[in-house]
């Protein structure tokens, strides 16, 4: 069986969509975000995993890309806090991405935790053109 050789990355996140195809520049793909297919619905990222909405984020482009279509979803998990901020780290600072880190010390300060050993943990789900569904999950930093 043939496949085209395009990849849809389930993002409207350019940098993310420009990382991807640097990382894959010497295979023979052609990287599109969803949005460049015409895919504009906004995707709530809702599951309680990061497996969970990597895969929700996948099927919910893949009916429109059918080809490859691949997502992810990360964040950091504070053993101290019970492994928030977890699926929430992207809102964890509320609507401002570039307070995470004030606000995640502040939050260790106010409840006292010295221990902040924590993961950084990355799920990336991929379906094939023939439907098939892959689940890759990473632990990408353990401190």
């Amino acid at each position: 069986m043939q496949y085209n050789k395009i990849l849809v990355v389930a993002t409207a996140n350019v940098g993310k969509v420009n990382e991807i195809r640097e990382l894959l520049k010497k295979l023979p793909l052609i990287v599109q975000s969803s949005k460049e297919i015409g895919f504009t619905k906004e995707i709530i990222e809702d599951a309680g995993t990061f497996e969970g909405n990597a895969l929700k984020k996948a099927r919910s482009v893949f009916p429109f890309a059918r080809t490859w279509t691949i997502a992810d979803d990360s964040g950091l998990c504070i053993d101290a806090l019970g492994g928030l901020p977890g699926v929430y780290s992207g809102r964890w600072a509320g609507n401002d991405r570039s307070q995470i880190v004030s606000h995640t010390l502040q939050t260790l300060q106010e409840k006292r935790i010295n221990n902040r050993n924590a993961t950084f943990v990355s799920a990336l789900a991929l379906i094939t053109p023939d439907a098939s569904e892959y689940v890759f999950l990473e632990n990408l930093l353990d401190t």
